[in-house]
């Protein structure tokens, strides 16, 4: 159909306006009449429309007012402002994650420094009771929690990219246990923690927290999707990616799946 003919003797909210739109856009109309006839010079103001394919766009409007007779014309100079708008939208999601890496990061280097005076008190306290070993067992379990509290430090300062990537060949099944063993207690009884391991997969050369920290969203991600509980399954498995080198292109992954209960 021609573009130019197509417009004539339709309406123009049929053609431009989304449906769920028309009731506002009436009520936008008249109140531009009524500014407009107390003197204002017209208006500008953004809005959704609609694209000729069917598409929904964001556009910013100019419009301005005409009187011929009892009748009015308004002109509306219409320019597309959906990929400005989505633009500016990650310009200040970026900003909003700058924040809060710094935020972190913040927050890590002080958990660090209180931790740096535990560890040192630790060391003490072992060497002083070392001849009584059911105190020993207790300052051994102190020793490992500050220890767990160094690794969520680590991966605080990672995130907040403070701290650079540190890859090392690791066991991957072992890992996925390890974070699979950690995440029941925080997921609640609700969620199931299934594993699927490949028996032959290949080690990885990864950060070990950033590979934890992926795995940890993605828990909570399939843990926030089924609010009524079910089963979530790590899965491990070895790929060989289409490539010029096969040895590039070999690579173990790790995969999440997620079923609800209803």
């Amino acid at each position: 159909m021609d573009p130019v003919r197509e417009p004539i003797g339709a309406k123009a909210e049929d053609l431009i306006v989304p449906e769920m739109q028309r009731d506002a856009n009436d009520q936008w109309v008249k109140q531009f009449l009524h500014d407009v006839g107390i003197g204002a010079p017209g208006w500008r103001f953004e809005a959704p429309l609609l694209h000729r394919d069917g598409r929904e766009i964001f556009t910013e409007m100019s419009l301005t007012e005409l009187r011929r007779g009892e009748e009015h014309i308004i002109n509306a100079f219409i320019r597309d402002i959906t990929q400005k708008r989505a633009a500016e939208e990650q310009l200040i999601q970026a900003q909003k994650m700058e924040s809060v890496g710094q935020l972190t990061g913040g927050i890590a280097h002080d958990f660090n420094n209180m931790l740096t005076v535990i560890t040192g008190t630790i060391e003490m306290l072992a060497e002083a009771v070392k001849g009584e070993p059911h105190l020993a067992r207790i300052v051994t379990l102190i020793s490992e929690a500050a220890d767990r509290g160094s690794e969520l430090t680590a991966n605080l300062l990672a995130f907040a990219r403070k701290q650079p990537l540190q890859p090392v060949e690791i066991d991957v099944n072992a890992l996925v246990n390890e974070v699979g063993r950690l995440l029941s207690p925080t997921l609640g009884r609700q969620i199931e923690i299934k594993s699927a391991l490949g028996g032959d997969v290949w080690p990885a050369l990864v950060d070990p927290g950033q590979l934890s920290s992926a795995l940890v969203n993605l828990a909570i991600n399939a843990r926030d999707a089924m609010p009524d509980g079910g089963t979530l399954t790590f899965a491990t498995s070895n790929i060989r990616l289409n490539g010029r080198d096969p040895q590039e292109s070999a690579a173990s992954i790790v995969r999440t799946t997620t079923s609800s209960w209803r």
